[in-house]
């Protein structure tokens, strides 16, 4: 009878083991699903949605799981951004307090510190960031992603060559193709502050090569070869590479900039007016609203009609550069070309 209670007892007691042990591998199984899910976030609403439904689900399941708020933390300040670096901040304040939540649940988590220092960096707070960064560096010396973060950090705070350091020490710590390309963008960054274009370049065909489908590697290349190197045949190449595996806004404005640089090199450097305006339709047709674009094909048909005596080509010249000037007031250029188009107009219709 004793055996037989025994028995049962430690059946019972393993059962509850067993469960347990279920629950917290569930846990932290959820959790790296709905971090995997924000890795790749780029825009999508749906993807955020999915994210918060996983970590709903965990704080449903166990409402003091640091995990969940540390999860919450890192989605809130994703849904507060706007562009570049730019974020609400009421978004970047509840994030706080949910990183703050999981420290007094878990003091030792390091993703809490983690990604509660990239909240503090996008208030702009180094100092926060700082203090955020150092904690984590502490619990996991090794890491890779603590690496990363002190490169964001040295970068903001405008110290390129620690910034260079870091990233490149997260590079060698890792195999992780997301946290390669995160340092390698940091390394370009740093680099061009440094003017070091060689470098800057190196890393670029470097993400190139470790993502090779993707189209933000793409575009940024493109994007560089136009404003750093005026290298504007190869920055078309790429940005048209692009476009083709994926048709975006950004995408479509670093190409349009690429073919306007081309077409002011046909029509400033070579005076090649024909080739030149080919090349700022191209621009127009990616990059509408560029006031510089419109300006070009304005002086292109000005020249045309001046040399021809052609009054359609001066009307036309007069058009795009009154939608020039509208776009962007303070052109000089445009509004002097424009006085000048008018004059020519007037002077010829007596």
């Amino acid at each position: 009878m004793f055996r037989r209670i025994l028995s049962a007892v430690l059946v019972c007691a393993l059962s509850i083991c067993l469960a347990a042990t279920a629950q917290g591998v569930d846990e932290q199984g959820n959790y790296l699903k709905a971090q995997k899910v924000l890795d790749t976030w780029r825009g999508d609403p749906s993807l955020l949605m999915e994210a918060e439904k996983i970590l709903s689900g965990m704080i449903q399941s166990n409402p003091d799981s640091a995990l969940a708020y540390t999860g919450f933390g890192r989605l809130l300040y994703k849904k507060g951004y706007i562009s570049n670096d730019n974020y609400k901040q009421e978004f970047l304040d509840k994030a706080h307090e949910y990183f703050d939540k999981a420290l007094s649940l878990d003091p030792k988590l390091f993703d809490a510190y983690h990604y509660g220092a990239y909240s503090y960096l996008f208030s702009h707070d180094l100092k926060k960031a700082k203090e955020m960064a150092e904690k984590a560096r502490e619990l996991e010396p090794d890491s890779a992603k603590a690496c990363l973060l002190s490169a964001d950090i040295a970068l903001r705070d405008k110290q390129d060559e620690e910034a260079v350091n870091w990233a490149k020490s997260a590079l060698l710590k890792t195999k992780d193709k997301k946290i390669s390309v995160d340092a390698l963008y940091l390394l370009t960054r740093a680099y061009r502050r440094q003017k070091k274009l060689g470098p800057a370049e190196e890393a670029y065909l470097k993400i190139i090569e470790l993502d090779p489908d993707s189209p933000w590697a793409m575009s940024n290349y493109s994007s560089f070869l136009s404003c750093y190197k005026a290298d504007y045949d190869k920055a078309i190449e790429y940005g048209e590479k692009a476009l083709k595996l994926m048709d975006f806004g950004m995408g479509r404005t670093v190409l349009g900039k690429a073919y306007y640089g081309k077409a002011s090199e046909f029509l400033w450097r070579d005076n090649q007016v024909d080739e030149a305006m080919k090349y700022f339709l191209l621009s127009l047709k990616h990059y509408p609203a560029n006031a510089e674009a419109l300006y070009g094909p304005g002086v292109c048909l000005f020249k045309k009609g001046h040399d021809n005596k052609d009054v359609a080509q001066l009307l036309e010249a007069e058009k795009a550069l009154i939608e020039a000037v509208r776009l962007d007031p303070g052109h000089k250029e445009a509004r002097e070309k424009l006085m000048e188009a008018e004059l020519v107009l007037r002077a010829m219709k007596k």
